[in-house]
């Protein structure tokens, strides 16, 4: 078991941190903790993009499936400073010539959707969908930005007959991993 939790920490955490850096540095912050705040009532009438035609999925396109747009509505306000607005241009530039993937289950990958949102308005983006991840290329900065499903971090084994329990070994950390260390920034 320890032989895991070396690997995890000594991969995981570096990639953490370097993830938050990359962030706080895409969002031109240098001490404000965003993640104290409240959400509050907006009365901007410009969004950072259209929620029925940004490259979505239909079937996950909530406006185009009746869903109220009453929370676009809201924003952010974080306690002790302000959020700048994002830049589409400013994050693309601090990701100039690296990669970075989005790891995790279904939220991760509704994040990544809205984070292609937000960058779809550069010209050539180009978004492939493989059978195990997507992937979306940004040429004018040579940078890439993948989101790869892993359900859990750790090994797992699928129950044979369907319904049966399923294997999951706490002692070691799920194989698909390993692939991530080819990414300079990794957010999960």
């Amino acid at each position: 078991m320890p032989d895991a939790y070396a690997t995890m920490e000594r991969f995981l955490l570096p990639c953490f941190v370097l993830a938050i850096g990359f962030l706080t540095l895409a969002l031109g912050a240098s001490s404000c903790d965003y993640t104290r705040g409240r959400w509050v009532r907006s009365n901007a009438t410009v969004r950072a993009y259209d929620v029925s035609t940004c490259l979505r999925d239909r079937n996950v396109r909530c406006a185009l499936n009746g869903k109220s747009r009453e929370w676009l509505s809201w924003r952010w306000k974080p306690e002790s400073c302000s959020l700048p607005p994002f830049s589409a241009r400013k994050f693309l530039h601090y990701l100039r010539g690296k990669s970075m993937a989005m790891v995790g289950d279904s939220i991760t990958r509704n994040m990544y959707d809205s984070l292609l949102c937000l960058l779809a308005h550069h010209p050539g983006v180009q978004v492939h969908r493989h059978p195990d991840y997507y992937s979306s290329r940004f040429p004018e900065f040579h940078a890439q930005i993948d989101y790869r499903s892993v359900p859990y971090f750790t090994a797992y084994q699928r129950p044979s007959p369907p319904g049966s329990p399923m294997n999951v070994f706490l002692d070691r950390v799920d194989p698909h991993l390993a692939s991530l260390q080819k990414y300079h920034v990794v957010v999960f």
